[in-house]
C-alpha cells in the first residue's frame, strides 16, 4: 500500500505583491502544502465609503473621506494617494517621514498606481537569472492579475506584450501628447500604462472612470493583494492567515517568533519560509534576526515636470471624471543607448489636487476654476536608472529601533535633466511645452530594493534567493539594482519563480 506523502509546511511572512507571488508559485507547482501566512495587518477604523457611484455622492462623505487623509497624514499639498482616508505609515530618515511602510494586508499594492512593466534586458545584467528565464512567470502572474493595455509604442521594447485587458481611457491631452512623442523617429516611445485594471466592462468590479482612484476605489477595479488573500483562505490554499508581527527569524531552525497583541510565541519549525515582507520590512526583519546592526536600501530618484498643452482647440476633459492615475508611460533612453535611464509616467490634473486645498463647501466653484486647467496641464513623473537612486543607511539601535540616514545620488541631478531635455527634443514642433523650470523631486518613489547586506554578488543570495537551507528572500531585498522601470511585476514574477524553485 503506497504511503500517503505529508504536505510541506510553510511559512509566508507577508501578503504584498512578493507573498502573492510566493503563493502563486506555490499553487502552480502542484505540490502538496500547508500554507501559513503572517502578516501584521493594522484594522480599519472610522466611517467607511458610501457604496455607489461617487460621481453620486454627497459632499459630506467626501469631506469626511479628505479630512481623514489630511489626519492621518498631517498638512501636505496635495494630499497623498490613500485607501478609504487611511494613509501607510512612514519611516523617518533624517529625522522626516519619507519611507512608505503599509500597515495594511495586501501592503503598498492597496495605494500603488497599479503599474505592470517587465524589465527590459538590461537591468538583468547584475542579476542571478535573466530576463528569459523570468517570461514565464510574468505571463503566468499577467493571467492571475489582469493588466489593462495594448499593443502601441511601447510594445517593440517589452519584449512580450502583457496586457490581457482593455486599455484605460486616455486623458484627450496626455493621448495627444503621446501621439506627439511617437510622431517620427524621436528616439524615446510612448504608450498607455499598463496598468493592474480591470476594464472589461461586463465585469462586476469594472473601473467606471470616476476619477477618485486618489481616495480608494469603492468598486475595487484596481487589483490589490489583500482581497486575493482573503479569498484563498476562504477557498483553503491559506491554512492560517494571521495578523501577527513576525519579529523575528531563526534560519537554522526554521521558526518564527511572532508578536500578537502583548503575546509572542514561536512557531514552526517549517520546511520552507518565505520572506515577502516588503524591502524596508524584510530588511528589519533580517537585521534583528541576523544581529545586523545596518543595512543599506535604496530608492528611485524621482523627478515631477509639468508639460502644458498650448493649442488653442477648446478641450475639456469628461466632467465625470476619468480615470485618477496614470495614464501613459514612456521610456526615455540612456544618451549611449545602454538601457533605460527614465520612465516617465503620465499623470493628468485630478479633482484631488483641488479637494485637497480647499473645503468642501468649494468644492463647485474650484473645479469651475480647475477644470480648464485639468484640460491642459499634464504632469510627467520620471523615476530615474539604479545610478541615480538615493540610498538610505539604516541603523538598529541597542533598543532595537531603526534609523535611517539617506544620501542622494551624485548623478541624480544629471539623470532628472537628461530625462526632462529628451521629452523637450521630443515635443519639439507640437503645441506641448515642457516646463523644465519647475520641475521638482529628489525624494522617495516608493520603489525601494538593493537593501545590504542581501544583495545579489556579496555572496549571500544566488539564483535561489536562499538565505538559509529552506528560507527564502522572495521580494526587492535582495536585488542588485532599483531600475528605472516599475517593480512590482518582476517583483511578483521572480517571487513566484523562487518558489516553484524551492519545491
Amino acid at each position: 500500500m503506497a504511503r500517503t506523502r505529508a504536505a510541506l509546511k510553510i511559512a509566508l511572512v507577508g501578503s504584498g505583491a512578493a507573498g502573492a507571488g510566493v503563493m502563486a508559485g506555490l499553487g502552480a507547482s502542484g505540490a502538496a502544502v500547508n500554507i501559513d501566512v503572517f502578516d501584521k495587518a493594522r484594522p480599519h477604523t472610522g466611517e467607511t465609503v458610501p457604496e455607489g457611484d461617487p460621481r453620486l455622492w454627497q459632499s459630506g462623505a467626501m469631506a469626511r473621506v479628505y479630512r481623514r487623509t489630511a489626519r492621518e497624514n498631517g498638512f501636505s499639498l496635495p494630499l497623498p494617494k490613500s485607501h478609504y482616508g487611511f494613509v501607510p505609515e512612514r519611516l523617518p530618515v533624517d529625522g522626516r517621514p519619507r519611507v512608505w511602510q503599509s500597515q495594511f494586508r495586501g501592503g503598498l499594492t492597496n495605494f500603488w498606481g497599479g503599474t505592470m512593466m517587465p524589465l527590459p534586458d538590461s537591468d538583468f545584467a547584475r542579476w542571478p537569472v535573466s530576463r528569459a528565464d523570468l517570461d514565464p512567470y510574468y505571463a503566468q502572474i499577467a493571467a492571475l492579475v489582469g493588466i489593462s493595455g495594448e499593443a502601441d509604442g511601447l510594445t517593440p521594447l517589452l519584449g512580450t506584450e502583457p496586457s490581457n485587458r482593455p486599455p484605460l481611457q486616455l486623458h484627450p491631452a496626455i493621448a495627444r501628447l503621446i501621439a506627439a512623442i511617437n510622431s517620427g523617429d524621436k528616439g524615446l516611445r510612448a504608450g498607455v500604462n499598463r496598468i493592474a485594471l480591470e476594464t472589461r466592462a461586463h465585469a462586476p468590479n469594472a473601473c467606471v472612470w470616476c476619477g477618485e482612484c486618489l481616495v480608494g476605489c469603492f468598486r475595487g477595479a484596481p487589483f490589490t493583494t489583500a482581497s486575493l488573500f482573503a479569498r484563498w483562505h476562504a477557498e483553503g490554499r491559506v491554512a492560517r492567515l494571521s495578523d501577527g508581527e513576525v519579529t523575528g527569524i531563526d534560519l537554522k531552525a526554521r521558526t518564527l517568533t511572532v508578536r500578537d497583541g502583548e503575546a509572542e510565541d514561536t512557531h514552526g519549525p517549517y520546511d520552507r519560509i518565505f520572506i515577502a515582507a516588503g524591502c524596508l520590512g524584510s530588511t528589519r526583519l533580517l537585521m534583528d534576526s541576523m544581529g545586523l546592526d545596518a543595512a543599506e536600501m535604496a530608492d528611485s530618484r524621482v523627478v515631477n515636470t509639468p508639460i502644458v498643452d498650448t493649442s488653442w482647440r477648446g478641450v475639456t476633459p469628461d466632467r465625470k471624471g476619468g480615470f485618477g492615475l496614470t495614464h501613459g508611460l514612456v521610456l526615455i533612453p540612456e544618451a549611449d543607448g545602454s538601457g533605460i535611464a527614465a520612465q516617465t509616467q503620465l499623470y493628468p490634473t485630478l479633482p484631488h489636487f483641488w479637494r485637497s486645498a480647499s473645503p468642501a463647501a468649494l468644492w463647485g466653484l474650484a473645479g469651475l476654476a480647475g477644470r480648464p486647467l485639468a484640460a491642459r496641464l499634464v504632469w510627467a513623473r520620471s523615476y530615474l536608472a539604479a545610478r541615480g537612486a538615493n540610498r538610505y543607511h539604516l541603523r538598529r539601535g541597542a533598543d532595537g529601533t531603526l534609523s535611517a540616514h539617506m544620501e542622494a545620488s551624485d548623478e541624480g541631478r544629471a539623470l532628472a535633466a537628461h530625462a526632462n531635455r529628451a521629452l523637450a527634443r521630443a515635443l519639439e514642433g507640437s503645441a506641448f511645452q515642457v516646463l523644465g523650470f519647475a520641475a521638482s523631486g529628489g525624494g522617495s518613489s516608493s520603489h525601494y530594493g538593493a537593501a545590504r547586506p542581501f544583495r545579489v554578488g556579496d555572496g549571500i543570495v544566488g539564483v535561489d534567493f536562499a538565505l538559509a537551507e529552506g528560507v527564502y528572500l522572495a521580494d526587492s531585498a535582495a536585488w542588485p539594482d532599483v531600475p528605472a522601470m516599475s517593480p512590482t511585476f518582476t517583483i511578483m514574477a521572480n517571487a513566484m519563480r523562487i518558489a516553484q524553485t524551492a519545491l
